[in-house]
Parts: structure tokens; sequence; C-alpha cells
């Protein structure tokens, strides 16, 4: 018999086998021997979060399962009981890493526990498990000192957010409030976070989320609207996938341009290039163990025209949207700006203010008609706006 963990003895035994407990299958006319030590799947299992929201609800988070040598988290079950020792009550809660239990008895404690299950919905791991004591029953009105009847029941005023999901290996993700920044969290060297805020008060709040990658590149951001109240003391967001990170590297090489970024390890990175007016066209790569990943592009191809580049990730069905935009300036060399009408590198209001000068009159000269139509249009002050440098 096995369990998922490690186990230790001051002796051993040794025993045979024809061949080990096997990951994959295989068939051969030939076989040698090779001595060693059998390998076992392995799971490590959740650590466990429990918290009291209002007076008879419970959150419960956990840290993400890690499976090895043929094993895989497919899904989690959330237990609860009023024993350490059980019987627990199972919910099966998909792949959340949270889990709420309202309408808890008042001085009761109640224990929880989650099980790790693989693929095929078989259990593989059971964390230990969390309690939380649920207090005694709220004050009940009674006589004050002038005989009259006092006392109020204590109702829930804050709720309690909690975010998780998907980011940059060994980065930090970052949450604000309507602004303010609110929490901060590491994320795994797996690429997985979850953060919970807890006494949010009352009322309806834009929330915003991103990150910083472990080279201090800042990713795009993620904005939603979250509203507490009496009935909604929870709010679970979970699966959240922030966008890659992306920015320039010089290389030795003064003709190559390196770009460069960090993501959910293994994911597909997408990188969409934008030149011009032109249509955008896309490169692929995949991500390292480590979430980093890399292009290539040559300097000519970037400053033939104005070039835009975005990323984004993806894993399975689960997609990041698009990251920041990022805009080639060659260091060694003026660039092609659409609209930089006075050629000072920069395409500005200046700019702005020549091409408003063409709009609807005759004879326009035709570097200022920049899409080559016989007329300054609102097409023309879009494809400006495009290489807007400020």
């Amino acid at each position: 018999m096995f369990s998922s963990g490690y186990g230790t003895s001051t002796s051993f035994g040794l025993w045979g086998s024809v061949s080990q407990p096997a990951i994959a299958t295989s068939t051969s006319a030939l076989y040698e021997v090779r001595s060693g030590f059998l390998y076992f799947p392995f799971v490590t299992t959740p650590v466990l979060t429990a918290s009291l929201v209002g007076t008879s609800t419970a959150v419960v988070t956990w840290t993400p399962a890690q499976a090895y040598l043929g094993w895989s988290v497919g899904s989690y079950t959330h237990g609860i009981g009023t024993n350490s020792s059980g019987p627990y009550s199972y919910t099966p809660v998909g792949t959340d890493l949270v889990a709420t239990s309202t309408g808890l008895t008042l001085g009761t404690t109640y224990y929880f526990v989650t099980v790790v299950n693989d693929a095929f919905g078989n259990a593989i791991g059971t964390s230990s498990p969390a309690s939380l004591a649920i207090p005694g029953s709220p004050p009940e009105p009674g006589d004050d000192d002038d005989g009259g009847t006092s006392g109020t029941v204590q109702t829930a005023t804050s709720g309690t957010l909690s975010i998780g999901g998907f980011a940059h290996p060994d980065g930090t993700v970052f949450v604000l409030r309507d602004g303010v920044r609110v929490g901060e969290i590491p994320v795994a060297n797996n690429g997985t976070f979850l953060i919970t805020l807890s006494d949010i008060p009352f009322g309806s709040y834009n929330m915003t989320l991103y990150g910083v990658d472990n080279e201090g590149v800042k990713s795009g951001v993620l904005s939603f609207p979250v509203v507490f109240y009496t009935r909604r003391l929870l709010v679970s967001l979970q699966g959240i996938f922030l966008p890659p990170t992306i920015s320039f590297e010089k290389t030795d090489d003064t003709s190559t341009v390196r770009v460069v970024g960090s993501t959910l390890p293994n994911s597909v990175v997408v990188v969409t290039i934008t030149r011009g007016g032109a249509g955008a066209e896309t490169r692929t790569a995949t991500a390292s163990n480590t979430g980093f990943y890399e292009f290539f592009f040559s300097k000519e191809f970037l400053t033939q025209v104005q070039t835009t580049l975005r990323s984004l990730a993806a894993v399975g069905d689960m997609r990041s949207p698009f990251g920041v935009a990022l805009k080639f300036v060659d260091e060694y060399g003026p660039r092609v700006l659409r609209g930089d009408f006075n050629n000072n590198g920069r395409v500005n209001l200046t700019d702005f203010s020549i091409l408003a000068y063409w709009h609807d009159r005759e004879n326009v000269p035709a570097r200022f008609d920049l899409n080559s139509d016989g007329e300054i249009t609102l097409a023309d002050f879009s494809i400006l706006t495009f290489f807007w440098t400020g």
C-alpha cells in the first residue's frame, strides 16, 4: 500500500519485480535487468484556511495541489463535519480553490477538509483538517438601567472577496479597489495565485488586477465590478488569467531584436504584430516550465513601418486577454512614422493641426493623404492617431 506522503525508516525490505509499475505501456522481444528503486505517483495536499463571514457563514480557501509521476489534479471535493476524525459531508467543487458553507449552527466548531481527485475523479490525497469555531448566539434584547428594552442583534456589514487564477511564476499579483491598492500576493512557481480580502464594507466597487513578473515587468490590467450586500457576503472569482508580460531585450546581434515575457508555464503564447495600416499577423511559441517565452525579429522588419506587438497565452480552453501594446523604438536611427509631417520623430498635436488644415480642401499633397483616397477624412485622422507618440 502507499500513501500521498513520503516515508522514512531505519530499515527497509527489498522485494523484486519483473517490471516496475508503469506510467505507460510498451512491448519488447528483449529486455534487460536494471536495478534501482520503484517509483510511485505522488501528490502534495492542499493547505486550508477557514474564515468566518457574518455570524454563520464559513469561507474555506486552499492552496493548489501538485501531482507527479503519472497523476494529475483534475478536481477537488470539499468536506465539512463537526469532528476532526469525521464523518464529513462532501461536495464537489470542480477546480475552484474556495468553498462556502452557510447556515452553520451557532456555538459549534466545524472541521473542513479538501480531497484531491485525479483526472478520472479518483481521490488521490486529502488535506489535514482546518477548524473554525462559530460563536454562540448573538445578544438577546434585555432591560437597561431605566427599565426599558435595549440590545441589538449584530448583522454583517462587510463581505469577503476571493480571487484565484494564473499569472507569472514567482511574480506578484496586485489588487486595487476603486484605484487604491488593497492587497498583493506572490505567485507560486507553477503560475497560480489565490488571494482573499476580508472586511470589505457593503457597497459597489471597481476591482482591478495586474501582475508584475520576476523581472519587474508589469502586465496588462483586468477590471471588473463587484457588489457586496446582506445576501451576497462572499464573492468568489476563480480562473482569472492575467495577460503575459512583454518587453524588448537587446541582443549581441544589433540587427536582431528579442521579445521576451512571462506567463503560465507550458502555455501557448500568441504574439500579434500590427505594422502600419496592414492587417495583423501572428506568431506562436510555447512558454517554458518556468513561464518564460521569447521571439526574435529583425530590426529591419520592426523599423520599416510603425510596429506594435501584443501577446496572449492559452492552455486548453483557457485563454488570457491580450496584454499591453508594445511599440518598437529604434535606438540606432530614425523610424518611419506615418503622420510625422514636420519630421521631428514624433506624431503629436502639431501633426494633428497640420492634417486638420487640409481637411475638406482640394489638391491635397500626397504626403498628407494617409490612406491615398484623394481627400482628408476621418480615415486619415484614424491612421494618424494609430501612430500617435505624444
